[in-house]
């Protein structure tokens, strides 16, 4: 009996897999699409999916767990998947071209579709606001923003950049 066989029978003797049974693990490491996690009698198990079916396709959820968090697992011996995890450190939708990612590593969000992002389009407004606003003084109009404007503007920029990406 290759070590392969006595690993998948030992682990089916441990859980008692049935096809609906739920299994309860701690994350080890995540890549990408897939992660690693320690079952409760200490067998890690390797490649479990972070989405039922890993494919190119456009429309997708991904819950991307934190190492050292709890997950439930489904699935079979071959094909095990992540069901749900009690602490996200990524979180991924796409849906007919729009897209939001939520990352907690970095601490920002993206929010995008096929044309355009959201903090591109805030940094385009914030841009235009300090070279073409005009603002009105005792003097006539200015040729663009007032430097303590441009100075706010550009704070508020700033404030854009830290939240989104």
């Amino acid at each position: 009996m290759g070590k392969e066989t006595e690993i998948r029978q030992a682990f089916i003797k441990m859980l008692d897999l049935q096809s609906d049974a739920f299994i309860r693990g701690v994350v080890k490491s995540v890549s990408s699409q897939t992660c690693s996690v320690e079952l409760p009698g200490g067998l890690i198990i390797t490649d479990v999916k972070l989405k039922a079916i890993i494919s190119e396709d456009e429309d997708y959820i991904i819950e991307t767990p934190l190492v050292g968090s709890d997950v439930l697992l489904t699935g079979t011996l071959n094909d095990v998947v992540v069901l749900k995890c009690d602490k996200i450190q990524k979180f991924e939708f796409s849906q007919g071209g729009l897209k939001v990612i939520y990352d907690s590593n970095d601490k920002k969000v993206s929010i995008k579709n096929e044309q355009v992002s959201l903090l591109d389009v805030l940094l385009e407004f914030t841009n235009h606001l300090k070279t073409d606003y005009r603002q009105y003084t005792s003097q006539g109009p200015t040729n663009g923003a007032l430097p303590t404007s441009v100075q706010a503007i550009s704070e508020i920029e700033n404030k854009f950049k830290q939240l989104l990406k």
